[in-house]
């Protein structure tokens, strides 16, 4: 209680001091507010943040136990029983969130995506992933008594990155779609709170951990090897995301040039250690504690394993008529992860006197294992099957106007105005037909102008569906009573929420298990692998000796390391993130020879920008924010300034697509499908834009969105200025 209480100090003193809820307002309150940003407006925000703040909240209650626990010299069996129950239920709200913020941005952004490696989205997947090793590693320490120290660092590390995550989200360091705060004041006290937090349970965990640790042997064929193994495959997931996220922000702090990490960084590391540890997962939730005798698991296994192969090397051709070999992994990986507990079931059911009396008897934390590893499967297929068969299409639509996508035929009947509470919409009536004589429907996209910002925003249609949605987005008024329509078929998209809410259902099963119901005197010690004398002995003298002293100064560099990490993250708040000066500011812009978007046989270079004050916009079709800013760029061409575009990380088809839905303020796209002029130029990603004067010298440089307010106090202003 005196470690939670600390930390709930640190909050009301981080709430009273930056965003006092007493402060009066009156009488300076103004007869008509802002309005709250569009994006926002929607039930998903509403229930997304606080399921991702019950996850926080959860896991800085294991935290609080794992700190006691050292701080006592107590790691024992009331201290695991009481820790998973929390542990579990702070990871399905966590999961429940992360799934929302998904949903949210699918269907609210209005391009279709459901996960864009953004730092915010990143923000929620570190303590996840730390938090569902900490889930493991809780079993282990429970059922043997092992993996005690690393069991407590996964607590500390959990509850540190959910720090960390909000200290990403609010201060503004980095910029991001999903980030509606940027103030570095609540940023350096958030800085404070995690730097004291973590660098003191660290120091904790370095003096302490060798005095509570224990020796407890285990076959490397056994559960407790391969659930040991899958929290160093989710630890390094966990280090990657976290280096993809922050390495960036580190450079620049030192000033070693910029760099740009994107979605093929996180896709190329991410995807093949998913596989291998979906191979572990088939494998360690079939195995017996402490040892198994391999040719007992090639038995239980081998029928599992050829089926897996079997129907995953066939579905693609099943469903498509084509083979494609990631889909086959996917497939194959998500089987892999079910059958193998398909057996199990029926082994553990067999001798019961009915299979459903058999059922009964199995506990509540076993069905939670069952559901949480098929709600991962589930999510695998999802996630495989829209990436590598998602049907898209950007069309010009008027009324009468008909297009067939995946078999559908989307006519638009009728375009129509409506005036909300507070915006005004353009609606495009669309019938849509399965086929020639399949049942029709309606659905009714709308393009949205909110009065007291003036921000435009996208209402897509949706007609979801358990193995398949359509998605319709509207675009821009193209003239003549046309408008640019994104029309899209999205197959199996629905499984990547389903999985996540299977895998939550899991997490709540596994808390409700009687035995976490029992009081602390009838709870039974974990039956633990004896030692013998002289081993326990040696042990004792290693931890204690002169090996444990190395071993406590090894640990000892854990807080100087995230100490240093605070270091750059206190250098990133002095930086306001979208005006952080390129490493190219007053030098001429990079040297380059590259095609056009429109035209592949006419080759552009440096000189293109001389003559003229030039705005560069880097851009993308995949990039949420640069439909966002779009209207400013039309603006500002419509001032008579020249702007060039660089398509950025696309193909010509998708950027194409982008302009004539959004439309067209460049007057030459300069095509950079690889990204090597904007590794020259240093930029994080899209969108970002550059100003170059008459000599082709860059003179000012802003990153992100481009939204009204930049266009008239600085982006306007640094134009007359080099003019």
């Amino acid at each position: 209680m005196g470690v939670m209480g600390m930390v709930c100090v640190g909050f009301l003193l981080f709430i009273l001091m930056t965003s006092n809820p007493f402060e009066r307002l009156l009488p300076g309150m103004p007869q008509d507010g802002a309005d709250l940003n569009p994006l926002l407006q929607d039930f998903g925000l509403v229930v997304h943040p606080p399921m991702l703040y019950m996850g926080y909240v959860g896991f800085s209650v294991v935290f609080a136990f794992a700190i006691a626990a050292l701080m006592g010299g107590r790691l024992d069996a009331a201290w695991t029983r009481w820790a998973r129950p929390w542990t579990n239920l702070a990871w399905a709200f966590l999961t429940v969130g992360i799934a929302l913020g998904s949903w949210w941005a699918y269907y609210e952004l209005g391009w279709g995506g459901w996960w864009f490696w953004d730092p915010v989205e990143n923000a929620s997947l570190l303590p996840w992933l730390t938090g569902t090793a900490l889930v493991h590693s809780l079993a282990v320490t429970e059922k043997r008594g092992s993996f005690k120290s690393w069991t407590v660092l996964l607590a500390i590390s959990t509850f540190s990155l959910s720090l960390m995550g909000t200290f990403l989200v609010r201060s503004g360091v980095l910029t991001s779609v999903h980030a509606f705060a940027n103030d570095p004041a609540r940023g350096f006290f958030i800085l404070m709170l995690l730097a004291i937090t973590v660098t003191l349970s660290l120091l904790v965990f370095a003096l302490r951990a060798p005095r509570v640790s224990h020796k407890v042997g285990f076959n490397w064929l056994s559960r407790d090897a391969l659930l040991l193994v899958n929290n160093i495959f989710l630890v390094i997931m966990t280090v990657t995301v976290l280096l993809g996220t922050v390495y960036p922000l580190i450079l620049d702090s030192v000033g070693l040039g910029k760099i740009s990490v994107g979605p093929p960084y996180f896709n190329t590391l991410f995807v093949p250690l998913t596989v291998l540890m979906c191979i572990f997962m088939g494998l360690g939730s079939v195995t017996r504690w402490k040892s198994m005798a391999a040719r007992d698991l090639i038995r239980k296994l081998w029928l599992a394993g050829v089926a897996a192969l079997v129907i995953g090397i066939l579905m693609p051709l099943l469903y498509r008529g084509e083979w494609n070999l990631f889909v086959s992994l996917g497939i194959v990986s998500a089987l892999w992860i079910v059958l193998p507990m398909v057996r199990d079931v029926f082994d553990k059911t067999r001798h019961a006197s009915s299979f459903l009396a058999g059922v009964r008897k199995l506990s509540l934390a076993y069905w939670g294992m069952v559901l949480g590893h098929v709600g991962v499967a589930v999510t695998i297929v999802g996630v495989t099957v829209v990436s590598n068969y998602n049907i898209e299409r950007n069309v010009r639509m008027s009324p009468g106007t008909t297009v067939e996508v995946a078999g559908y035929q989307f006519t638009m009947t009728e375009l129509t105005e409506r005036r909300g509470a507070n915006f005004l919409a353009d609606t495009s009536i669309l019938q849509v037909q399965r086929g020639d004589s399949g049942s029709s429907f309606t659905m009714r996209p709308e393009k949205r102008l909110y009065l007291a910002t003036g921000m435009p925003m996208t209402q897509v249609a949706l007609r979801p569906g358990l193995f398949r949605d359509l998605y319709v987005a509207m675009g821009e008024n193209l003239g003549d009573g046309s408008w640019a329509m994104r029309v899209q078929y999205k197959p199996f998209v629905r499984w990547l929420w389903l999985g996540a809410l299977l895998m939550a259902f899991g997490g709540v099963l596994a808390v409700l298990d009687k035995r976490y119901r029992r009081t602390a005197s009838t709870r039974e010690a974990p039956k633990v692998a004896s030692q013998d004398d002289s081993t326990q002995k040696q042990y004792s003298k290693w931890r204690t000796g002169g090996h444990g002293m190395k071993r406590r100064l090894l640990l000892l560099l854990l807080p100087v390391c995230f100490l240093a990490l605070a270091l750059f993250f206190y250098q990133g708040l002095s930086l306001d993130p979208s005006q952080r000066d390129s490493a190219l500011m007053a030098r001429e812009f990079p040297i380059f020879e590259a095609s056009t978007l429109r035209d592949e046989n006419r080759r552009v270079d440096q000189t293109l920008l001389k003559g003229e004050v030039t705005l560069v916009n880097v851009w993308g079709e995949w990039c949420p924010a640069c439909k966002q800013e779009m209207p400013q760029l039309l603006e500002l061409a419509d001032n008579d300034i020249r702007m060039v575009g660089v398509n950025y990380r696309d193909t010509r088809e998708k950027g194409m697509q982008f302009l004539s839905e959004f439309g067209d303020p460049f007057e030459v796209n300069i095509f950079d499908p690889e990204g090597e002029l904007g590794f020259d130029l240093g930029v994080y990603g899209a969108p970002e834009t550059f100003l170059v004067d008459a000599d082709g010298v860059i003179r000012y440089h802003h990153k992100g969105y481009v939204s009204p307010q930049d266009v008239r106090e600085r982006i306007l202003p640094e134009v007359e200025k080099w003019r």
